[in-house]
């Protein structure tokens, strides 16, 4: 299979594609061997596989959790509360993933840097509040660059680590 990242002009035959938000305007992906043409980016399909794979870590571990996933831009491609888990949470695992995607690393990262005295306090507060300092956020990376990221909220840091990190676990198996 050869598959090419280009960039092209645009038809109307993916003009359809276009208004259901799978191709941006400027880029997509074309499978030559099928002659289909895939988003190169982190999409829904992508982005359910690893909302499944977390989901499955959160049941194993017995926690209710609210699992997002966003693009390079950091808009989201696709939330996912399980039932009951706490409403505050969606909010914060999306913010979780913007923060990943926004400074290009794992939320966690910054945890020791922005305590009171430190050189980074306060920078949760920065970003309309978007920024988030504490564990359950990574970035997704293919070839050394952030395309997406996925944010896990709603039980203890460690916990949303662990979730978080099972989708991207899932991510770097997928053969994108």
């Amino acid at each position: 299979m050869k598959i090419f990242m280009v960039n092209m002009g645009f038809n109307s035959s993916m003009n359809h594609l276009y208004k259901q938000g799978a191709l941006y305007k400027h880029q997509c992906v074309i499978n030559i061997d099928k002659g289909d043409v895939f988003m190169g980016k982190v999409n829904l399909q992508v982005a359910k596989e690893i909302i499944a794979a977390a989901e499955k870590q959160a049941e194993d571990i017995g926690v209710k959790m609210v699992i997002s996933v966003l693009d390079e831009g950091g808009n989201l491609i696709a939330t996912h509360r399980m039932d009951d888990a706490w409403l505050a949470s969606i909010d914060i695992a999306q913010n979780k993933a913007w923060t990943s995607v926004a400074l290009k690393m794992p939320t966690s990262n910054l945890a020791e840097a922005t305590v009171p005295n430190a050189e980074l306090y306060g920078l949760n507060t920065t970003n309309q509040g978007k920024i988030v300092v504490f564990g359950g956020g990574f970035p997704l990376e293919k070839d050394d660059k952030v395309i997406g990221a996925i944010g896990v909220s709603g039980s203890s840091v460690e916990n949303d680590t662990k979730v978080s990190q099972a989708g991207v676990d899932a991510f770097e198996k997928m053969n994108l």
